[in-house]
């Protein structure tokens, strides 16, 4: 039983997301280098929404729990999403800014 996301982590294809550019005050990056598999993951939670638990999210990725915790782990790093407890499960919040993905098709250095 193979992974086809077995190895996403070390993904050279980067994609640039950016805030939504409408200048509403949002503290958010003006770019940000994504991988191919967490841009995925940003379009999957917000088309939930903006909102979605980390099991669900590991489940439409076809992701095990260890893969979806070192994405959301990343993904919480970079400032993109925020990750909050909510009894045994997380649920991923999109931070004010990244519901607008915008792709401007070049790498970060």
């Amino acid at each position: 039983m193979g992974n086809k996301y077995r190895s996403a982590g070390g993904c050279q294809d980067n994609l640039v997301m950016g805030s939504d550019g409408r200048g509403d005050g949002v503290n958010a990056v003006s770019s940000i280098a994504l991988s191919t598999l967490e841009k995925r993951a940003l379009q999957i939670i917000r088309r939930r929404g903006g909102m979605m638990t980390q099991a669900e999210l590991g489940r439409e990725l076809g992701l095990s729990k260890y893969q979806v915790s070192r994405l959301v782990k990343k993904l919480e790093a970079k400032g993109v999403i925020e990750r909050r407890r909510a009894g045994v499960t997380n649920v991923l919040i999109l931070r004010n800014g990244f519901n607008a993905l915008n792709k401007f098709g070049k790498n970060k250095d």
